[in-house]
């Protein structure tokens, strides 16, 4: 190991043989790949080999599992001269979280029964729109003289030089213009943009906009779109709703007696994706939001699965994240079939984010991790519901979470609400 050697092992010690589902398939790994993985520190490189022995050998192995031992030999002086085959994953050096050995060697048998031709799907249900040149900036003096006029009280924090507020469309026109802008220019940069010069819909008109404003350089830097239903469902029906064109709802699940924030369109400015505060304003502009109107509690939305990363991983982020509620149903889901190994390894271990992190890392070619907005939820203890395609949205598949604020974990109220979070959740949970 110490000079570069590579040591091959057939971790289950026995021929392959079909299972319940009709899926030719190991029997269960031992231990010892893990342990060794973990003993020499070194790392793990998954090998699918395709290919299979003939529908005799393992119908003789049903009637008795001896018999595929007898026809074994045959079987191999059959496959002479026959090509095979073999796709290698990326070398996997499993992180110190990862203890156990058997949960350790099980994810690395997920991991080559992932690298299988048939479920390296690819994404072929939308024509990519011809990009039109974006919308003309909005002069920097225009934007000044909105935000300067917004009231006192849609200030929602400040920090530094950056200042997030909440304003309608009706209250900042040339503001939301910049934002449709910015969303389209920065939605391209994920494959999500619509094309036109602008990213923008009717809902721009009934929605909250919360934004933060850099009044150094004169410019915006992020906006999240927020849905009050309370004010959106005051007719009785759920059309003023975006996600009501992607989902099914009940009525349970907008919840139309408790006023909830319907959240969308995100963005940060690519010049400050790498740094920490801008995401972390808007969350801390929620926050704000939250404790200025206490009615609301829920928060729902989805966070776009982008299509540069692969239809596999996003299987993966369903399989783990999801779970399904008869409350909401998608109306264009995403549909494909999912790997029985993926289902055997969660049938046996947790559904753990770190797992997954590291499952998507190592299926995307540059080793790109799970989106932010899905682990920034996920720590706020959001509920997942189901993977929808938003047909509106570059047909992007969108991951539908509901969080309760009031559960959420108490340092993250904190940080988010900052001192306003004992009044909020005094409120609520009195």
């Amino acid at each position: 190991m110490d000079k570069g050697g590579l040591l091959v092992l057939f971790p289950a010690g026995r021929v392959s043989y079909p299972n319940s589902d009709g899926q030719v398939t190991d029997h269960q790994w031992n231990r010892m790949a893990g342990s060794l993985a973990a003993n020499t520190k070194a790392p793990i490189i998954p090998c699918f080999i395709s290919g299979k022995n003939s529908n005799v050998f393992y119908l003789m192995g049903e009637i008795y599992f001896r018999f595929r031992m007898l026809l074994l030999i045959k079987e191999m002086l059959k496959s002479k001269g026959r090509t095979v085959e073999i796709t290698l994953g990326q070398p996997v050096l499993f992180p110190p979280f990862l203890e156990k050995s058997q949960m350790t060697t099980d994810i690395a048998r997920l991991l080559t029964y992932l690298q299988a031709p048939e479920y390296q799907y690819q994404w072929s249900t939308y024509q990519t729109p011809v990009l039109l040149p974006l919308a003309s900036p909005q002069l920097a003096e225009n934007l000044q003289a909105e935000i300067s006029q917004l009231p006192d009280e849609q200030c929602l924090l400040r920090y530094k030089h950056f200042e997030v507020y909440y304003a309608s469309r009706a209250q900042c026109p040339f503001v939301i213009e910049e934002i449709r802008r910015l969303r389209e220019e920065n939605f391209r940069l994920f494959d999500e943009g619509s094309g036109l010069p602008q990213d923008g819909d009717a809902f721009d008109d009934t929605y909250t906009h919360l934004f933060v404003y850099d009044s150094q350089t004169k410019a915006i830097i992020g906006a999240y779109r927020m849905g009050q239903t309370d004010n959106l469902l005051a007719r009785g029906d759920i059309a003023p709703l975006y996600l009501s064109r992607m989902f099914d709802f009940s009525a349970e699940f907008i919840n139309q007696v408790q006023p909830c924030l319907e959240m969308g369109r995100s963005f940060v400015i690519a010049s400050h994706q790498r740094s920490f505060h801008g995401l972390l304003l808007l969350f801390k502009g929620i926050g704000a939001f939250v404790c200025k109107f206490p009615r609301y509690r829920t928060l729902y939305g989805t966070v776009s699965l982008s299509k540069q990363y692969t239809p596999l991983s996003v299987i993966l982020i369903e399989q783990f994240l999801v779970t399904a509620s008869p409350q909401v149903k998608a109306k264009k889901p995403f549909d494909l079939k999912v790997p029985a190994d993926i289902q055997h390894y969660l049938a046996n271990h947790p559904n753990d984010i770190e797992v997954l992190e590291l499952l998507v890392k190592q299926i995307e070619p540059d080793g790109k991790g799970l989106p932010v907005l899905v682990k920034q939820y996920h720590q706020l203890g959001a509920r997942f519901y189901c993977v929808g395609i938003d047909p509106n949205f570059a047909d992007t598949p969108g991951l539908l979470l509901s969080v309760d604020l009031p559960k959420a974990p108490e340092r993250l109220l904190k940080l988010y609400l900052g001192q306003g979070a004992d009044a909020y959740l005094q409120k609520h949970n009195g």
